[in-house]
């Protein structure tokens, strides 16, 4: 044997210290890598943050816009039966109940008289004044 063979590592040992080499080079670039996970994750956190804030404030508007086409409603059924009625002070009484049911609405909606005939058409224009009295739209 000469002296060569004697300082060589067996096969088994140079493919083991490669392996090591290897998962050692690995860890490393995986460690270099956890601070930018870390940053996004930070990131995707306050994004799921600001979309949290951004759905209470749609849920709210959603019951916001709730109410008030609740209140539109209640609205149109006190001038349909205003409209229904044969005597205008009662049908003006009947608007500004409604009318004044709900003073803290923030939006006045548009309100649409309809008549059956053209004999009701001066009751309708005076439910259509009270109601242009309270800041609705009346076309």
């Amino acid at each position: 044997m000469n002296s060569s063979e004697k300082t060589s590592l067996p096969l088994i040992v140079k493919i083991q210290v490669v392996l090591a080499v290897v998962a050692t080079v690995v860890t490393i670039a995986l460690a270099a890598y956890i601070p930018t996970l870390v940053q996004k994750k930070t990131d995707l956190d306050a994004s799921i943050g600001n979309l949290n804030t951004e759905k209470a404030q749609l849920q709210t508007q959603i019951a916001d816009l709730q109410k008030q086409k609740a209140d539109a409603d209640k609205l149109g059924s006190a001038v349909a039966s205003a409209l229904y009625a044969a005597n205008p002070k009662q049908a003006q009484k009947t608007i500004e109940d409604s009318l004044n049911s709900n003073p803290d609405a923030g939006v006045h909606p548009r309100i649409f008289v309809h008549i059956r005939s053209a004999s009701q058409r001066p009751a309708a224009r005076q439910v259509a004044d009270v109601a242009r009295q309270k800041g609705y739209i009346v076309p």
